[in-house]
């Protein structure tokens, strides 16, 4: 079972368990509240876990000063979920702790 954040567009953090790589897209989706969602490899330890589809979604400025700090361009709207990177595109775990700790960095 690995751990994931996610961060909301409030800035609200929490946990989630990803129990099984074959569930994870699935419980992603539902967290995020979309239908597809795509990987955006922030760091080379880092992914990122956004709506395929942004439209009508509330800019997300944690997201994208996280991004951004890494060499990112683009904003990011929506819930996202950050994970650690297991060099497989499968999430590795990333507590609140980190994410707590990499946010007050920036």
């Amino acid at each position: 079972m690995n751990i994931a954040v996610a961060v909301t567009p409030k800035g609200d953090m929490h946990e989630i368990r990803l129990p099984d790589p074959d569930d994870d897209r699935a419980i992603m989706r539902r967290e995020i509240g979309c239908q597809r969602v795509d990987l955006v490899a922030v760091s080379l330890h880092l992914d990122m876990w956004v709506a395929s589809d942004m439209r009508g979604r509330a800019g997300n400025v944690l997201a994208t000063a996280l991004a951004c700090s890494h060499g990112g361009r683009s904003p990011y709207f929506g819930t996202v979920i950050l994970c650690g990177r297991d060099g497989e595109d499968n999430p590795a775990d990333f507590t609140a702790e980190q994410a707590r700790a990499l946010f007050a960095r920036l």
